[in-house]
């Protein structure tokens, strides 16, 4: 089972973070947005990736410039949720 962390950033609904989850497989790593929810003009871009494990995809991506690996949950709820999302202004 996926250890879960309190992330210090988020996954930000935007154009470039809607792409990379769209079809991400694993052995690739993609860029996203992502912001700190206690100071929104804190923003970043940084990694997000697929780990296959016995429980299927998941995700999981790196928690600012210099935070560790971060879960974020099973691949199929993640691409549904942040494609539902509205795009982040």
């Amino acid at each position: 089972m996926n250890e879960h962390i309190a992330a210090k950033y988020m996954p930000l609904a935007t154009e470039r973070t809607k792409d990379a989850v769209k079809d991400l497989i694993p052995g690739e790593r993609r860029k996203i947005d992502v912001v700190n929810p206690l100071d929104p003009t804190d923003r970043l871009i940084t990694d997000i990736w697929v780990i296959e494990d016995y429980d299927g995809a998941h995700f999981a991506f790196q928690d600012g410039p210099t935070g560790g690996d971060v879960y974020l949950g099973p691949a199929d709820q993640v691409r549904i949720a942040i494609e539902e999302a509205p795009f982040a202004e």
